[in-house]
Formats: C-alpha cells, structure tokens, sequence
C-alpha cells in the first residue's frame, strides 16, 4: 500500500530544502560552497587543443626537484612534497616556522597521448605538462569496393 505525500526524503523534499539556498548570491562569498581536495592538493586546470593535451597545476612554494611526474597514455600522476623552514630573530622577537607536506593527484585524459613525447616544464609555480594527442588510426577494418569482373 502506497501512501501519497509521506516520502519526505523525495526528490520534492530536497529541492524545497535547497531552494533558498539557490537565492542567494554565493559570489559574495567567493562562489558556491564546494567539496574541496584533500588540504595541499594543487588545483588543476586540464584544456586540450587540435595536437596535444595541457595540464597546468598550481604548485607555489615548491622546488621543481621536490616534484614528480609521471605520464602514462590515458593519466597523468603528479606527486610533490614541501618543505619550508623560516627563522627570524628582530628586535627581541623570535619566529621560527616549520612547512611541510606532499600531495599524489592522478588526472585521466581525455582522449590518448603519446607519454613518450610528454614534457613538462614548472615556472613561477605552475607546473604545465604537455602531451600530443594520440592522432586516431585506423581500426584496422575498412569498407571495400566491388568490382564487376
């Protein structure tokens, strides 16, 4: 027996729930909330072109040989660690700061590269790995003409 109106976890209960929340102007409070990485983890801006793959990771603060990349034909994984020290002893103030942490993101493409001709290249704390595009081949199969002998 099926009773009308008593599913209050339906979708019509979520959106009467949500919907104030869909009022509000969110950019006042620098965008909609959102689920974040895990706390280090770079954000990742990922764009393809007609050739090739370009992935671009914010990493400031870290030392290119602290960073590692690896490139396979369908993901990208980069891994980093991060260690700052700061002393300062001024005018009876002393501040010691320790900095520490790493991070591994695996990214998929979308569509395969060739990892072989990847490179990556980190300036003024972006990391931008760029690889080729696989172009498309033949699946081996082909229609075939025929001729009248």
């Amino acid at each position: 027996m099926e009773r009308e109106g008593l599913t209050p976890w339906g979708r019509d209960f979520i959106d009467r729930t949500w919907r104030p929340y869909d009022l509000l102007d969110w950019s006042l409070w620098g965008g909609w909330p959102r689920m974040r990485r895990g706390w280090g983890e770079p954000t990742v801006d990922m764009h393809e072109t007609e050739d090739e793959v370009i992935v671009e990771a914010d990493v400031p603060g870290y030392d290119p040989k602290n960073l590692w990349a690896r490139v396979s034909p369908d993901s990208l994984t980069i891994r980093g660690t991060l260690e700052r020290k700061t002393e300062e002893d001024k005018d009876g103030y002393y501040l010691r700061e320790r900095q520490s942490g790493r991070f591994q993101r695996t990214i998929r493409f979308p569509t395969a590269v060739h990892a072989d001709k990847a490179v990556a290249k980190y300036k003024d704390g972006v990391l931008r790995i760029t690889a080729p595009k696989v172009m498309k081949t033949s699946d081996g199969a082909r229609d075939l003409t025929i001729e009248r002998e």
